[in-house]
């Protein structure tokens, strides 16, 4: 007779028969009693243990299982006969791998009915303990590995004269402060920067108006009256003429003053 060890029912295929099994009962549940189609049946669940992992157990149509089993070893058994073995499988129940154990199995204490002499029965495989893999050599540090030849250094007569060292730079002393005059010169130029700056943003926010009045004017005449602009139509015409020569820095090339707008800001002209 075969043990199959508990940590096996895992592995093994979808209603894979098992003909004998042994582990301790760790659990023992209600039995339930029902009748389908005038036929009575029996369920009950207990749970098995090898010491590292546990099993469910569902035993239909068996005898009751005391709670008096609980921390003792118990055996199953499969019946063998000319289609070979039945009663006691792995099942895939509802995605959880349990052990199903039907009419024709049976669940026994270990050293009871069936079991008395062992005569012809091997040994159940003991619990599969986890293997650690043999030590690997780790290669030794590149500081301590030798070097090849091509990469050794050559003796101190070979060697090319190193080109001597650049001189260390002297620190650079810091600016002077800027004096009042500085500033305020400086504050003067800004300020005529940013003049000039807003007067060609005016000057091509005049011409997008131009352009966007003749349009509305061409749109007009060409159509033969059909087609009319209103106020807000000619806005909205200039507003995107505005935006796509300001992103294409075209405001940068166009004069700060210009005819029939404001003077000329201070500090001069392009």
């Amino acid at each position: 007779m075969k043990f199959t060890a508990l940590w096996e029912v895992a592995e093994m295929a979808h209603k894979a028969p098992i003909e004998a099994l042994k582990a301790k009962v760790v659990q023992v549940g209600k039995q339930f009693t029902g009748n389908s189609n005038g036929k009575d049946w029996t369920k009950q669940e207990v749970v098995l243990t090898d010491g590292q992992i546990e099993v469910k157990v569902k035993l239909w149509d068996k005898d009751l299982v005391p709670h008096t089993w609980k921390g003792r070893e118990a055996t199953l058994l499969s019946h063998s006969g000319e289609c070979g073995l039945s009663g006691v499988y792995a099942f895939n129940d509802g995605g959880e791998r349990i052990i199903k154990v039907t009419q024709t199995g049976n669940i026994v204490l270990a050293g009871g009915a069936g079991q008395e002499d062992g005569g012809g029965q091997e040994e159940p495989p003991p619990p599969r303990q986890a293997q650690r893999p043999p030590p690997q050599q780790r290669p030794a540090p590149q500081s301590q590995r030798p070097a090849p030849q091509s990469q050794r250094p050559a003796p101190q007569s070979q060697r090319p004269a190193q080109p001597p060292r650049p001189a260390p730079r002297q620190q650079e002393a810091p600016p002077p402060p800027k004096t009042a005059e500085q500033i305020a010169a400086e504050d003067k130029a800004n300020e005529v920067k940013a003049r000039k700056a807003i007067a060609r943003r005016v000057h091509l926010m005049f011409e997008c108006v131009k352009g966007a009045s003749y349009i509305a004017e061409q749109t007009v005449v060409q159509s033969g009256g059909v087609l009319q602009f209103a106020s807000t139509d000619v806005q909205k015409v200039a507003v995107s003429l505005y935006m796509d020569c300001q992103r294409d820095g075209l405001h940068h090339h166009l004069p700060v003053t210009f005819k029939g707008v404001a003077p000329q800001p201070k500090g001069g002209a392009k």
